[in-house]
């Protein structure tokens, strides 16, 4: 792992993303309106790049019964394995019948399995026993969730190494420690800090992560600062989380006698937390007013809405009306009817210059509609201007999440994101609904098109 303090408390890999899911075709309509009239039987080609979790995919699939009738094919580069496995397993949950799981438990496990470093003892134990399906996905292509996957583009170590990650999950010989990693790493960050790590975390909350934006608050002050003090972001009533979440251990390089050797660990982030992904925006109007001056709806609320309404609306292709009844889901028809037909996600190799440098002028020369790269590859946008379709758009997630960074630093990165856009050819479409240059409502992220 590298030694930079920039790194100690967003780690080196990314379990989450750093900026709200996005519909992804609805933002192309916002701001291609000039489009001619699409082919139905075209598929949208959307390569997403390092975003850490499915919050685009299941939002934009979800939506596709508002924006579109074509089919949406995703092509998905992650830079660790665990990556990978954890979207296999995000799927299973969605699409497997899973003992007729219903909708209220599948989110309640999907969140639980994304956001906590420790979960109850009923999830550890499904999630061993269910590894072992999760590797003939890989290897056999024949699962539920085959026909809407396909590793065709990875190469045979890649798939090994997806497969070695499932194994890791089932085989608790290869210990994974969470608790003991998470307090490792909370000392490394605060030093002589960490005996006043409560006032810390207080002191993180106010003075970064609320002054980011105006709903930044809807994470309470007690969620954020449970969530840096135990990892548990998500909770099911008065249910105990006693066990390692092993689907949050990653690999990284470590000196072992002066050899960098790969080890199991835990080496993401530890200071901003899973929020952003689905607990801070979302198109329930209601769940984002105020009374006295304090949200009424939690984080962990609005995320149980939102990924509770995208499962449904995936399913079953209809639009979701919030209900206090929680009703199974119907697997008496094969329940991949209309996901299957809809959309794909093809797994790309985990390293970038294999699709941004090698593949870009051939197989995927002029080939995507929309590219979105997350922060750690906005450097690559220098490499999409042949990738893109005439009306294609790049989105570029902003870093106004990450709590390490300050206000020049992020006007910085804004600025050099313009720039290298503008050097390749591209046109600005959108920056955060125009708010671009504030302390506050910073960007989410910045939008370009070849016209």
């Amino acid at each position: 792992m590298t030694d930079s303090k920039l790194f100690d408390g967003i780690g080196s890999t990314s379990l989450w993303g750093f900026s709200s899911a996005l519909d992804l075709i609805d933002l192309h309509g916002t701001c291609q309106d000039d489009v001619t009239e699409p082919n139905e039987s075209r598929p949208w080609n959307i390569l997403l790049a390092n975003t850490a979790d499915l919050r685009h995919v299941l939002k934009t699939v979800s939506g596709l019964n508002r924006n579109s009738n074509r089919p949406i094919h995703f092509y998905i580069i992650e830079s660790q394995a665990t990556n990978i496995a954890r979207h296999i397993l995000f799927l299973s949950i969605i699409f497997d019948t899973l003992d007729d799981m219903n909708l209220q438990e599948r989110t309640e496990l999907l969140l639980e399995l994304h956001g906590n470093l420790l979960i109850r003892e009923k999830t550890f134990n499904w999630l061993i026993n269910y590894a072992s399906k999760l590797i003939r996905i890989v290897t056999d292509e024949q699962d539920t969730i085959s026909p809407i996957v396909d590793f065709s583009n990875l190469k045979f170590r890649e798939r090994d190494d997806i497969e070695f990650v499932f194994k890791f999950w089932r085989e608790l010989k290869r210990q994974f420690d969470a608790p003991m990693l998470w307090d490792f790493r909370s000392r490394q960050l605060l030093n002589r800090r960490y005996d006043n790590r409560t006032n810390i975390f207080d002191w993180d909350y106010n003075m970064k992560l609320v002054e980011r934006d105006n709903l930044s608050e809807i994470v309470s002050k007690s969620e954020y600062i449970k969530w840096r003090n135990t990892g548990i972001a998500y909770e099911v009533r008065d249910s105990t989380y006693s066990h390692s979440n092993r689907t949050m251990a990653t690999v990284d390089y470590l000196k072992q006698d002066g050899v960098n050797v790969a080890k199991w660990g835990l080496f993401s982030d530890i200071l901003v937390g899973p929020f952003v992904s689905f607990g801070i925006n979302t198109r329930f109007e209601e769940m984002t007013k105020k009374c006295n001056d304090r949200f009424q709806y939690s984080s962990q609320s609005i995320a149980e809405m939102n990924v509770k309404s995208m499962i449904h609306e995936i399913l079953t292709g209809t639009e979701f009306t919030p209900t206090p009844s929680i009703t199974p889901i119907d697997h008496t028809q094969d329940p991949l009817t209309i996901p299957k037909n809809n959309f794909k996600v093809f797994f790309l190799s985990n390293n970038p210059m294999e699709t941004f440098e090698k593949k870009s002028s051939r197989q995927f020369k002029e080939f995507f509609d929309i590219i979105y790269l997350s922060h750690n590859l906005s450097h690559r946008v220098k490499n999409t201007n042949t990738m893109l379709k005439p009306n294609g758009l790049v989105v570029i997630e902003s870093i106004k999440y990450l709590l390490n960074l300050n206000h020049q630093q992020i006007n910085d990165y804004k600025t050099n994101i313009k720039n290298i856009a503008t050097e390749s050819g591209l046109k600005g479409k959108l920056y955060a609904d125009g708010k671009e240059d504030l302390t506050k409502n910073y960007a989410d992220y910045f939008v370009f098109g070849k016209n």
